[in-house]
């Protein structure tokens, strides 16, 4: 019994020693993890403080011809707000590609104050209506327009089919180029049916289908038979599966 009571005394006083152990691991590894989100915490408000790491400089740069990195520049800075880290680029990239001739931008931060701006202006391939413009992606823009875009040809049709109208024009101009012509209008009525006006005053029917194959043909009649009688020529329905039906402004001669 006594030695009972010597076993009981033994563990009681090692239980008070583990109990009093200082856990000087894990106190340390608090302190340092307090520390570090302390730390963190005040670089956050630091760098979200507009005052720290202003932006001071906005590079413009790009192939420019109707925009000027003036006005690039000051769309910026009116919507610019935050620092060097915090200054919201999405909101820039939408504010600069509102202006009437901007296509596209992609903006990088340098460091330690820059904003870098890389942009692309609009390049029209053809008017579409008579108030707006389409690139060769076949996006609709409106812009004010020099010499240069009035002088441009006409595309028109429903604005869905954009892409269309524009794929189609080249077209033309890959088949047509080799004559003595211009495309100054391609069209595509509510109908789907396609027509062509030609510089020389001469309008092209090519109607809803087959029209690679009816523009093609076309291309070879006329530099065979029609170009000489071309003065007096109104319009061309490409139309017929074996030939070709010609209205005339004026009898040619014989």
């Amino acid at each position: 019994m006594a030695l009972l009571k010597g076993k009981k005394k033994a563990n009681r006083r090692n239980e008070k020693v583990r109990t009093w152990r200082v856990p000087v691991r894990e106190i340390v590894l608090v302190t340092v993890f307090v520390g570090a989100l302390t730390l963190l915490s005040w670089g956050g408000m630091r760098v979200m403080d507009p005052t720290v790491m202003p932006v001071k400089y906005v590079e413009v740069s790009g192939e420019l011809h109707h925009v000027t990195a003036a006005q690039i520049r000051d769309k910026v800075k009116r919507v610019l707000e935050g620092n060097f880290f915090t200054a919201n680029t999405a909101v820039i990239r939408r504010a600069v590609t509102a202006l009437p001739w901007v296509m596209s931008a992609s903006i990088n931060r340098v460091w330690p104050d820059t904003l870098s701006l890389s942009v692309v202006e609009q390049r029209p391939v053809a008017r579409w209506g008579e108030d707006a413009m389409v690139n060769m992606a076949g996006e609709v823009f409106h812009a004010e327009m020099g010499d240069a875009e009035k002088a441009l040809p006409v595309l028109q049709g429903p604005a869905d089919d954009a892409l269309a109208v524009v794929r189609h024009y080249e077209t033309a101009i890959a088949d047509l180029g080799k004559l003595n012509v211009v495309v100054q209008r391609l069209s595509l009525d509510e109908r789907h049916a396609w027509r062509v006006n030609l510089n020389n005053g001469v309008s092209l029917v090519l109607g809803r289908q087959e029209y690679d194959t009816r523009l093609a043909r076309f291309s070879d009649v006329y530099a065979r038979v029609l170009e000489p009688r071309a003065d007096h020529i109104d319009s061309v329905d490409m139309r017929y599966s074996n030939g070709f039906a010609v209205r005339w402004r004026s009898s040619p001669s014989a």
